[in-house]
């Protein structure tokens, strides 16, 4: 019995150090991004924040939209969604538009 707590216990561990991983690596990848967004949004180079920000936005829907056709099983809610799509859009379309709007001030 107290070999499978241990067991149970070192599972746990490893499941949150690979949540930590993943989250700071998503983080950092995202902070990178933001820097380079700045970088290249000087108006002596890419003046064009808005444009930028739509492409981002429309590459990023074009990518998961290819990424669940082709794997669904990655998206287990989805079903679920689909059957809830007013609550659904009730509440994620206004934080997908306030995540447009902070991508569109972060290039600035």
């Amino acid at each position: 019995m107290a070999g499978g707590s241990q067991t149970s216990l070192k599972q746990q561990f490893q499941t949150i150090g690979e949540a930590v991983v993943i989250g700071s690596v998503y983080i950092s990848l995202s902070a990178g991004l933001i820097s380079f967004n700045k970088y290249v949004l000087q108006e002596d180079r890419f003046p064009h924040a808005l444009q930028l920000t739509a492409t981002h936005m429309f590459v990023t829907s074009l990518y998961s939209l290819i990424l669940y056709c082709s794997a669904p099983q990655l998206y287990p809610s989805m079903e679920t969604a689909l059957a809830n799509r007013a609550s659904v859009l009730k509440y994620i379309a206004p934080l997908g538009l306030m995540f447009a709007v902070a991508l569109f001030c972060s290039n600035k």
